[in-house]
């Protein structure tokens, strides 16, 4: 969604993306964060830590990222889960009290811009599947390093080799993920 620092909206814009992470559009289109907002100023933070200032009315759009649940690849190729934090929800964008960030075996990672910027740089998402090693599968389906298969961050089954071994629970949304995407695995229920 995109959004103008405006005298209109100024007390919104301070409560909704203060201490938030999005894009900055201007002639060119980059990844920032929202330092503070006061009244007549918005300040931003670069990638590179570089600091700037938007003054209240100019012509540049704000576009803050919602949180959306599930597995994202990074520039660097590794998988992450990102999740939404549901006490937090008057914060619209993705920010340290709305948002935890995962790896791929569950474990936590620092919010910070870097790690931002390297999983929303990634255009669009290269789901695969690979037989040996960590891989998303969508949003939703992810096998871990330990070949555990995950659903939104919970095991559901687990890999051997070309095979998926899964809770008959999510066995259709698996074989439906294999046929739509063109993996070649094979499911079974558990």
């Amino acid at each position: 969604m995109l959004e103008k620092f405006t005298s209109a909206n100024a007390a919104d814009f301070r409560q909704r993306y203060a201490q938030t992470y999005g894009w900055l559009h201007s002639s060119t289109k980059r990844f920032v964060y929202v330092s503070d907002v006061e009244r007549t100023v918005t300040h931003f933070e670069d990638v590179n830590g570089t600091p700037f200032n938007v003054k209240l009315d100019s012509a540049l759009t704000f576009e803050f990222i919602p949180v959306t649940n599930g597995y994202y690849y990074g520039k660097d190729n590794k998988i992450y889960y990102l999740q939404r934090v549901p006490a937090r929800q008057w914060r619209r964008g993705i920010c340290d009290a709305n948002t935890n960030i995962l790896d791929i075996n569950g474990f936590n990672i620092a919010m910070n811009i870097k790690v931002l910027d390297n999983i929303f740089g990634v255009d669009e998402q290269p789901y695969t599947f690979i037989a040996d090693a960590a891989c998303a599968l969508s949003r939703h389906f992810a096998i871990t390093d330990d070949h555990e298969v995950k659903f939104r961050n919970r095991v559901i089954g687990k890999r051997d080799k070309n095979k998926l071994i899964v809770d008959p629970i999510f066995y259709q949304e698996i074989v439906d993920t294999n046929r739509r995407l063109g993996f070649k695995f094979t499911v079974e229920g558990k």
